[in-house]
């Protein structure tokens, strides 16, 4: 299974990444800083292009929409 999982690069996200790794999955973990398999920003529509592009055709089982903005 190809799991997506947004704001993987620490917290909860990344001890999901973790967990269906060690189950055999493959996961894309994104973040928006170096770390991530791909890097997006959720708040930039350019940055979901490129991760689409990314992807290159390859069906996504499971997205985990763990990101978020706070404006405080």
């Amino acid at each position: 299974m190809h799991i997506v999982i947004t704001g993987a690069t620490r917290g909860i996200g990344a001890g999901l990444a973790a967990h269906y790794r060690t189950q055999g999955h493959q996961v894309t973990g994104t973040g928006r800083s170096a770390g991530a398999d791909a890097i997006l920003d959720v708040t930039q529509p350019a940055d979901h292009a490129a991760l689409a592009a990314s992807l290159g055709g390859r069906a996504v089982d499971l997205l985990v929409c763990n990101a978020g903005v706070y404006l405080d």
